[in-house]
C-alpha cells in the first residue's frame, strides 16, 4: 500500500515517458475500485511527455 499520501492521490502529479504511461494505463484502472492503491494512482494528475499522442485516456 501507498503510505503518507491521499488515498484520491489529488496531491500527486506524475510525469511519464509515452512508453511508461502506456504500460500504466494497461494496468492501473483495471484494478478493483476499492483497492486504495489504484484509487491513489488513478487519481493523481498524470501527463505524458510525448509528442505522438495528444489525448490521454487514463
Amino acid at each position: 500500500m501507498l503510505t503518507g499520501r491521499s488515498v484520491e492521490g489529488t496531491d500527486r502529479k506524475f510525469v511519464l515517458g509515452r512508453k511508461n504511461h502506456k504500460v500504466f494505463e494497461g494496468f492501473w484502472p483495471h484494478l478493483p475500485a476499492d483497492n486504495p492503491d489504484a484509487q491513489s494512482m488513478n487519481g493523481a494528475t498524470k501527463s505524458e511527455a510525448s509528442r505522438m499522442r495528444k489525448t490521454l485516456e487514463w
